[in-house]
């Protein structure tokens, strides 16, 4: 890789998380980000499949239909974008546990909604939840994992969306939704991993160590440095290897054990006394009392912008939106077309192709794993970019002739190779929001990346929705389009190096 930032003498942080290893002291964190996106999962898939009844049993005209299902978005973008604030000023840990707590009751209280304004809210609130949670963990994770690990721990808890749509299908096909008040046990149950993941967090999730580090808690990071490093030497299962057998990568230019505590503490304290002159709002958690949120986001604006190139931030947000569009509008957009398209399909045969087409993200966190470091993170969107178009046009041409059996079956195959191929872009740009600036404005960086995703998945539901009542092929058209300009962003990125900053 050829990107300076490999070239950069590693700080005393990355050099301790790399002899660390992975191990026990990661399971909980990665545990609780694969529920989260479990979550995520479930939230996206549930609403386009309640809409179909809620359509009948309400009488809901298009543009309801479609704030049902962008409703959840907004709210995403509301906990995206305060989350990011939150987690670089006010600790990862507590944010997760502020927006976890909304989750669990909001998607609980969804199930009791008397009617369709109530509805629009109560979802609205649980998205705001959501939103703050997912960016948040994926920051959490991404801090605590040795650099030549981090890809792989990023992309394989992307397992969880795809088991999140997975068990929403089979619930759907169990339950029938499009029966009675069965839709409301639909929504309730999809509340359950949220309090599963609630406790989890209560129990056993710990700060980020890059975070008490750049917030002038030396002492503190060292501890929990050191308990990492003991909880990695019992002899329990992980997420990316056993502790006995974590990797431990020898220093090249750093001592090891106790000298290397004491190395990291003297090298924080200087970069806290220098970070305190130049940009006091970075320490000040623990002595001020926070600013306002608007002046708070202002400020962290400012260092987003100046920690990277102005155009790789806007590139990182068209990315998120784009990849964001063509993703949940064929979540969207495939059931309808199943739905109303020429085979008319029945609610049963919906729900199971539903439920295969989910199956078509698992290929899609195991295929960017011998791409990312072969071609850098930059090369895997732009080549997934580049298959994505010519599969997008084929869903195109074969959503009208859905009466044919073959065609059919063409058509089912193309949107799961469309669905394969964009969530490995998907999985991709949230590894390089997290490697493209340092530890200070992290996790402002991925929240507003995320939030730009879910404008993107706002404007969703209303143009799959009025673009498919237009004419069948028209969202797939859409997503040709989608699919071009994100590969011209992806072409003028500049790639990353694999070491955090």
């Amino acid at each position: 890789m050829d990107d300076h930032i490999d070239h950069e003498p590693l700080d005393p942080i990355t050099r301790r998380i790399n002899h660390i290893g992975c191990g026990n002291s990661q399971l909980a964190t990665y545990l609780v980000a694969t529920v989260m996106l479990l979550c995520d999962g479930q939230e996206m898939l549930v609403m386009s499949l309640v809409s179909l009844r809620l359509k009948i049993l309400w009488n809901l005209s298009p543009a309801a239909e479609g704030t049902l299902g962008s409703c959840v978005f907004a709210g995403v973008l509301i906990g995206s974008v305060c989350s990011g604030s939150m987690a670089d000023k006010l600790g990862r840990r507590f944010t997760v546990l502020v927006f976890m707590s909304i989750l669990a009751v909001a998607g609980l209280a969804s199930a009791i909604a008397p009617s369709f304004l109530w509805l629009v809210f109560i979802r609205t609130v649980a998205g705001i939840g959501l939103g703050g949670t997912i960016p948040t963990t994926s920051t959490l994770i991404s801090e605590i994992v040795p650099d030549r690990l981090r890809a792989i721990a990023m992309l394989t808890v992307g397992v969880g969306f795809a088991l999140g749509e997975s068990i929403t299908a089979m619930q759907a096909m169990l339950l029938d939704v499009n029966v009675g008040e069965h839709w409301r046990w639909l929504l309730a149950l999809s509340a359950f991993p949220a309090f599963f993941s609630l406790i989890i967090t209560l129990l056993f999730l710990e700060e980020s160590p890059r975070f008490l580090n750049a917030n002038g808690k030396e002492k503190e990071a060292m501890v929990l440095l050191n308990k990492m490093e003991l909880q990695n030497q019992r002899s329990l299962c992980c997420c990316c290897c056993s502790g006995k057998e974590a990797p431990q990568e020898p220093f090249d230019d750093g001592p090891e054990d106790d000298t290397a505590d004491l190395l990291l503490s003297k090298t924080a304290t200087t970069t806290t006394t220098t970070t305190t002159t130049t940009t006091t709002t970075t320490t000040a958690t623990s002595t001020e009392p926070p600013s306002d949120q608007s002046c708070m986001e202002r400020n962290q604006m400012t260092e987003l912008f100046e920690a990277a190139r102005p155009l790789d931030t806007a590139m990182v947000w068209l990315i998120f939106a784009i990849v964001s569009a063509v993703f949940y509008g064929l979540i969207w957009v495939f059931p309808l077309t199943l739905k109303e398209g020429g085979g008319q399909e029945d609610n049963s045969g919906v729900a199971s192709k539903v439920l295969y087409s989910a199956m078509a993200e698992l290929p899609a966190i195991v295929i960017p794993i011998f791409f990312i470091d072969w071609i850098g993170r930059k090369g895997t969107m732009s080549l997934f970019f580049l298959i994505c178009m010519p599969i997008a046009v084929a869903c195109a041409l074969l959503a009208p002739k859905l009466s044919s059996p073959v065609e059919s079956n063409a058509y089912f195959w193309s949107v799961m190779g469309l669905k394969c191929t964009i969530s490995v872009v998907y999985n991709v740009i949230y590894v390089y929001a997290a490697e493209y600036v340092p530890s200070k404005v992290r996790g402002f960086a991925i929240g507003m990346g995320s939030a730009s995703a879910r404008i993107g998945g706002i404007a969703t539901p209303y143009a799959m929705v009025l673009l498919h009542r237009s004419h069948i092929a028209l969202p797939y058209w859409f997503m040709v389009g989608a699919c071009t300009v994100g590969l011209m962003a992806s072409l003028v990125m500049v790639e990353v190096g694999k070491h955090m900053r």
